[in-house]
Order: C-alpha cells, then sequence, then structure tokens
C-alpha cells in the first residue's frame, strides 16, 4: 500500500472516532501538537524508532509528556506500534481536509500584488462563502510580481484577475498575429 492511501486510511480512521464522539477539533489540535513534538528533531524521533528501546518505555513516555484526548494518544501509539509516525504531517493534513469537509469549509488562498486591508480581506471573504456557497478559510498571500490585481486558488480551481495574467495573455495574442 502506498504512503498516501495509507495515510488517507489512518486519517479517516481516526477522523470517523473523533467525529462519532464529536471531538474533531480538539483531536485535530492533538495532532498538531504531535506533530510539532514529532517533527521537532532527530534526537526525538531517533528515540522513537529505536529498536532498543522497549515499547512500554515510549508508551510511557508519551503518557508523561503528552496531556491531550486518550483517543490521540492511543493513535499514537497505534502509528508507532505499525512504524508508521513518520505520516505524521500527511495524515494531520488529511484529517485537516476531511474536518473542513465535514464542516462545509473551503480553504482558499488568495495572492495580491501588496498587503490587502482588513476590509478588504473581509469583503473578499464574503464574496467568497455567498459565491461557494460554503464557508471560507481564507489564506491571503502577497506577490509583488502580480503588478496588480489577485489570484484566488481553491480545490483545483485557480482564478486569476492579476495584470500579470492579462498582459501575459496580450503578448501572446500579439506574438500569434
Amino acid at each position: 500500500m502506498k504512503n498516501n492511501e495509507r495515510t488517507y486510511n489512518y486519517a479517516l480512521a481516526l477522523f470517523s472516532l473523533a467525529y462519532d464522539r464529536k471531538i474533531e477539533e480538539g483531536i485535530y489540535k492533538d495532532l498538531t501538537t504531535a506533530l510539532k513534538v514529532f517533527g521537532s528533531g532527530r534526537r526525538f524521533e531517533t528515540f522513537f524508532y529505536n529498536p532498543s528501546v522497549s515499547f512500554n518505555d515510549k508508551e510511557e513516555l508519551l503518557k508523561k509528556a503528552f496531556r491531550i484526548d486518550p483517543l490521540a494518544l492511543h493513535f499514537i501509539f497505534v502509528l508507532m506500534k505499525n512504524k508508521a509516525l513518520g505520516l505524521i504531517k500527511g495524515i494531520t493534513i488529511k484529517y485537516k481536509e476531511l474536518m473542513d469537509i465535514s464542516h462545509n469549509i473551503e480553504q482558499v488562498k488568495v495572492t495580491s500584488a501588496s498587503i490587502l486591508e482588513e476590509e478588504k480581506q473581509t469583503a473578499i471573504k464574503k464574496r467568497l462563502d455567498k459565491t461557494l456557497n460554503k464557508d471560507t478559510a481564507c489564506k491571503f498571500d502577497v506577490d509583488p510580481g502580480l503588478i496588480a490585481g489577485f489570484t484566488i486558488e481553491y480545490g483545483d480551481n485557480l482564478l486569476d484577475g492579476s495584470i500579470k495574467r492579462q498582459l501575459k495573455t496580450i503578448r501572446e495574442r500579439l506574438s500569434t498575429n
């Protein structure tokens, strides 16, 4: 089984259990906490991948180190037993995607040529909420290379209203004539 499939299966299994218990947001926070710890350095990872350290010792350390929901803690134990701790970043990403889908939230990236004022960001978010008929979680970035205007990315869609793209289109039309 490929890592992408394993990652998705782990995320789906955990999300299903959390959703049934109505604790999906808390479990997501616990996953991000675990991701920070396991991604914090090779020393920590080396300890957990070291076969000379017993599983019980690893389990005891995690119980003391983490103040997280028992479901999340048990999930981490499962990952350890299956030698799948290296998948935790991907699992966290997939889990967030599943959570967003269940809450009808669309992740949107808005890139503008300059920093947008808060009122403009709010107006764009409201318009996107209405247009997509979903609650949007907007991430605003700046790319001066756009010259003016902005791009909007969500799902597999890219809406490009930048001057950069318009100039490129004009250049292409002029070069074909």
